[in-house]
């Protein structure tokens, strides 16, 4: 950065009088996370800089105070003085000037790191007061008119003596009311170490105002500028908009707050919760969530939230987890231990015995344990990013195993241990462990005789080991209504989708089968957080108001609300590449054209530039393609193992090579648009010389410019393929038919477009390879290779079924010539 440069950018230009509102002497940042203060920041400005004091308390597991100073010194030297007491105590200067970063522990020597960089700034985790200096950079350039997409600022971690950069995204002008002043404030959006996306509302010349961290619920807002305008517009999409918003629930109560509250279950274990409710003596309806990622912070994100709105909000840890007493393990006690949490919600004072439940994840699947035990006073759920029975996709998927079970482990051990699960592990090496009996060993997790081992124990078929974490053949005995979320790009989209169709099939009360509702937003499996994922924007309502959706679900199946949710439609869906939600009555849309493309080949489909079509017609004669599946060869990848953003989902795979075990088929261009909306299947006609192998199934799109996107995977084993609770192994030669469910998907294919399918059989490593063995997958190491052939004729039609969905921009499925 140029000396005259750093200057103009770093200095507050004072008045002699007093202080504007917009340039002031002093500021408070108030942080909060959810609906909680988690600390407070006062920046005093200087004449050549600013200084800085503050405390936090996250949840009380990081918690403490600092103090920072930056300014800028002779010869424009930027000097950085800041103590912390968060982590042990800590107290550092340093300084960067003429391309060099020198940085001086307490007590050490100072060390001096090379810094290529023209602009920079330095930046600490929790001190807001740099984002100041990254405003005055953003507004500077601005109104230089060199503030580009992509234009990168160096940032300066003076603890660990480096930088990464922060990458400005957009900028957006807008005018906002203050103190009965119109003003003019920028919205500037950028991303840090390109994985957290921020975003920024400063004042014309810089300064931050509110900052935004949507990814993590996380809200910076200075004092006196509160009613200021983030991130979130007004609500506009069919989703979170509607007359319907003014019969919320008004935020209105003062809330009381009872840490630590001991529940016990019928065996006598107990269990701790959070309890947030409105002052006074009145009964209220309760929102329950009941987790194994720690009460505190299910408590922080909902509970004032609910509570200001006339609920009570009880957030309780699982057995075995935190607080709770209990041995931990996953599932099998979520029936017994919901249930008897919601009997006690309504014997208390402040309850009217009218219970629903609310959470992700896991927090999503003890919502579908606990209906399943038919406690009469659980009301309704909202599960959101919720797994279906563990057969079907977590931690079992057509029979193969999901290693994100073992990133979940080594997660839920980091967390125990307040440990970083990114940290000290060899990702790639882990994920092709054998045996999989050592995946504990090799994540390092630091019980013995972990869940992962048990789970491995007790494959797909050992239906007893596995009915207390099912519950989809329980439908039959739910009467709870249901506001199902997921997203497209969830690693657990296939619950909400069959959950879906399930109830409103099957629910016990027609009331229940009538009360069911769907959302699918264009999300990963932190949903509902970004409107970019990757490298692909999905546009303005890829995130909405999901929080008014809930609570109007909430308002009406608890509170008794006649506010029409159960008049409008009950699903909406999102269609990526038109960017726009659409809504309809039942899933799959009742319009739907399931459309099958068969396989074509005369035995040439090893590469995109082969022989391999997909065509309308069946193929005709009696083709098939061989492929040899070697399990110990393994794809080259180029995977950051630890980036949960979802970007790998979104990116181009084009210069994927090709291999020899892959088989692919591709359609002519699309004559128009055409969009695919619904469940993805896949037909495929196997036999192997092998005792048993995997059918993976991948569907593409390429683009005209030869870009290629994924849309949607599936995986099926051979043995379970007649059935997913039933081991029956496939004789060596004969020809079976192996459906393989893709999931779904809603994406708006372009003219010009191809469609690409994928087949071969090595999932790796979304899946654990199947070794071409019958042997126990806990100890098997040593896998054969499997000479597969798919058979593709008029006999054994191979296909896929494609969900097309005809609108008046989008004819339907038609190809060019």
């Amino acid at each position: 950065m140029s000396l005259a440069l750093a200057t103009s950018l770093f200095l507050f230009p004072l008045s002699a009088q007093e202080p504007d509102l917009l340039r002031p002497a002093e500021l408070v940042y108030v942080f909060t996370l959810g609906s909680a203060e988690m600390g407070r920041e006062t920046v005093t400005f200087l004449e050549n800089g600013w200084s800085t004091r503050g405390e936090f308390d996250l949840l009380g597991q990081r918690k403490g105070g600092y103090a920072a100073t930056r300014t800028i010194e002779d010869e424009g030297w930027l000097e950085y003085h800041m103590e912390t007491t968060d982590r042990g105590d800590v107290s550092l200067v340093a300084s960067f000037g003429e391309g060099e970063l020198v940085v001086e522990l307490e007590g050490g020597n100072p060390k001096t790191i090379p810094i290529d960089a023209e602009e920079v700034l330095f930046y600490d985790d929790l001190i807001w007061a740099n984002q100041i200096d990254l405003g005055r950079i953003f507004a500077a350039r601005d109104d230089a008119g060199e503030l580009t997409e992509g234009h990168e600022i160096t940032a300066l971690t003076a603890r660990g003596g480096a930088g990464f950069p922060i990458r400005f995204l957009e900028c957006e002008r807008t005018e906002q009311m203050v103190a009965e002043r119109r003003v003019a404030f920028r919205r500037f959006k950028y991303d840090v170490a390109g994985v957290v996306e921020f975003f920024m509302v400063c004042t014309p010349e810089g300064l931050p105002v509110r900052i935004e961290i949507p990814s993590q619920s996380i809200v910076v807002a200075a004092q006196g500028f509160e009613d200021i305008r983030g991130v979130k517009p007004e609500p506009s999409s069919i989703v979170d908009s509607g007359p319907w918003r003014n019969e919320l629930s008004k935020a209105e109560h003062t809330v009381v707050t009872e840490k630590g509250v001991e529940v016990k279950m019928r065996d006598g274990v107990v269990l701790f919760a959070d309890v947030y409710r409105p002052e006074g003596d009145g009964k209220h309806p309760t929102v329950l969530a009941r987790t194994p990622y720690n009460r505190i912070s299910e408590g922080t994100l909902k509970g004032s939230w609910y509570a200001r709105r006339g609920y009570v909000f009880v957030t309780q840890d699982v057995r075995g987890r935190f607080d709770s007493n209990g041995e931990w393990f996953p599932f099998i006690h979520e029936t017994e231990d919901g249930s008897d949490t919601i009997d006690w919600i309504a014997e208390q004072p402040w309850s009217d015995g009218n219970v629903g439940m609310i959470g992700a994840s896991y927090v999503g699947i003890v919502q579908w344990l606990a209906a399943k035990s038919a406690n009469p006073r659980l009301k309704c759920i909202v599960p959101q990013v919720s797994p279906p029975d563990p057969q079907e996709n977590f931690p079992y998927e057509g029979g193969a195993l999901l290693l994100g079970a073992a990133w979940w482990a080594k997660v839920l051990d980091s967390m125990k241990h307040s440990t970083d699960w990114r940290a000290g592990l060899d990702w790639e090496a882990m994920f092709a462990t054998l045996p999989l009996g050592q995946l504990d060993q090799a994540l390092g997790l630091r019980e013995a005789n972990t869940f992962l081992d048990e789970w491995l124990s007790h494959p797909p078929h050992d239906v007893e080991f596995w009915a207390p974490a099912s519950y989809q053949g329980s439908f039959d005995r739910m009467t709870v209504p249901a506001l199902h979320i997921s997203g497209w790009l969830d690693g657990d989209q296939p619950g909400a989708l069959q959950n879906f169709v399930g109830m409103s099939n099957r629910a016990r009360t027609e009331e229940a089968r009538e009360a069911q509702y769907l959302v699918m937003g264009p999300w990963t499996h932190f949903f509902n957080t970004q409107r970019e994922v990757g490298h692909v924007d999905f546009g303005d309502e890829a995130v909405v108001d999901l929080d008014a959706r809930i609570l109007r679900f909430f308002d009406r199946y608890l509170k008794g609300v006649k506010n029409g949710i159960e008049d409008e439609p009950h699903v909406h869906v999102f269609t990526m590449g038109s960017n726009r939600w659409n809504a309809d009555e039942d899933w799959p849309l009742p319009r739907t054209e399931f459309t099958p493309l068969y396989l074509h080949s005369e035995g040439e489909s090893h590469e995109l530039e082969g022989d391999g079509r997909l065509a309308l017609e069946v193929s005709h004669g009696g083709s098939s393609t061989t492929y040899a599946y070697d399990p110990h060869d393994l794809p080259e990848l180029d995977v950051d193992w630890t980036d949960t953003s979802g970007a790998q989902t979104t990116s181009d795979q084009s210069d994927v090579k090709d291999r020899r075990d892959d088989l692919e088929f591709s359609s002519p261009q699309l004559a128009s648009d055409c969009e695919i909306m619904g469940p993805i299947t896949a037909k495929i006609y196997l036999s192997t010389d092998a005792e048993d192998t995997d059918v993976v199934c991948t569907l593409l799109r390429l683009t005209p410019k030869g870009e290629l996107f994924h849309m949607c995977v599936g995986v099926q084993r051979l043995r379970y393929a007649a059935a997913p609770r039933r081991d029956q192994p496939v004789p060596p030669g004969e020809i079976t038919e192996v459906e393989v469910d893709m999931w779904a998907t809603g994406q708006l294919l372009k003219k010009g477009e191809r469609l690409v399918l994928k087949v071969n059989s090595c999932a790796w490593p979304m899946y654990a390879r199947n070794l071409n063995t019958l042997e126990h997958p806990l100890t098997a190491e040593k896998g054969v290779v499997a000479n597969n052939t798919i058979h593709h004729s008029d006999e054994h039609p191979s296909h896929l079924l494609l969900p097309v969905v005809p609108r008046e921009d989008a004819l339907g499925l038609v190809f060019g010539e």
